[in-house]
């Protein structure tokens, strides 16, 4: 199991600096109860890349220089390497001969976030075949691959067209980010110049405003179908948060974490429950 960081520091030599973090990793492997002798821990932390700065004279008319040292960290013969890795990299931090660290591959991170990228799949799938058997039904078969001709939101990707989607047996809800499910039912505004042609089409205010309310209202009118869209306002945000770092691989903060687990539950819960409605 290889960690791999990155730091910048201020050191004469490399050789200072691999001391000061094997002086850094013997503390944690301690604070968990982990017993290795000092040459296995020196030889746990592996230099790999080196990029050196400017000469730095200090107060005391010490010369070090400015150092950026990529390295890695193999964490295979500990236990509890979890908590050995997050009490280092801590420990870089505030360590005083180290300003500015960065941790890069990282297997546990990994895990983590390959597990949420299966939960988040089959969830967004489940949302898809959901908002599809919603829009169909309210279409009733209409252009099926134009389900958002009322809709102000529009698939992100360009140019996108019915032979493309035909092609790979999908439909817009594949082409949205997951951040424009909650934004679902809202028409785009009407132009000036529809209802400038609708009020000189119009002969009786009956027949105006009976057209005026059919550009205005929600696409999706069926009370089940938009009971289920609101929901969704409430819920996408704290799962898209937990998607967002599945995709761009970075961790989850506090607050994410313990959002993603209730949103994700009482989404679910809120689409078997509508699928539950249809079935056969």
């Amino acid at each position: 199991m290889t960690f791999e960081f990155l730091i910048a520091c201020h050191a004469a030599s490399d050789d200072d600096v691999h001391e000061v973090l094997t002086d850094l990793l013997s503390e944690a492997l301690e604070n968990n109860r982990e017993e290795h002798d000092e040459d296995s821990i020196r030889q746990t932390i592996q230099f790999r890349h080196q990029r050196r700065g400017g000469e730095i004279v200090d107060a005391a008319g010490e010369s070090t220089c400015h150092l950026l040292i990529g390295f890695t960290l193999d964490l295979s013969e500990t236990g509890s390497a979890g908590s050995v890795v997050n009490d280092f990299a801590e420990s870089l931090l505030e360590s005083p001969r180290i300003i500015h660290a960065i941790k890069f591959e990282d297997p546990l991170l990994k895990h983590d976030l390959d597990q949420r990228a299966i939960e988040i799949f089959a969830l967004e799938m489940k949302l898809r075949r959901v908002l599809s058997f919603i829009y169909l039904h309210a279409y009733q078969s209409d252009a099926p691959y134009d389900l958002f001709r009322e809709e102000q939101v529009k698939p992100v990707t360009p140019q996108l067209n019915s032979e493309q989607m035909r092609a790979a047996i999908e439909n817009q809800f594949f082409h949205l980010t997951f951040s424009q499910y909650r934004n679902l039912n809202e028409r785009r505004a009407p132009s000036l110049p529809d209802i400038l042609r609708i009020i000189g089409d119009s002969k009786h205010y009956d027949a105006l405003r009976d057209k005026i309310t059919r550009i205005t209202r929600s696409p999706i009118l069926n009370e089940q179908d938009t009971d289920l869209l609101n929901d969704l306002k409430e819920l996408v945000n704290s799962i898209e948060g937990m998607r967002n770092c599945v995709a761009h691989n970075r961790k989850p903060s506090n607050s994410i974490r313990q959002n993603y687990p209730r949103a994700r539950s009482e989404l679910e819960s809120r689409l078997d429950a509508y699928l539950a409605s249809l079935e056969c």
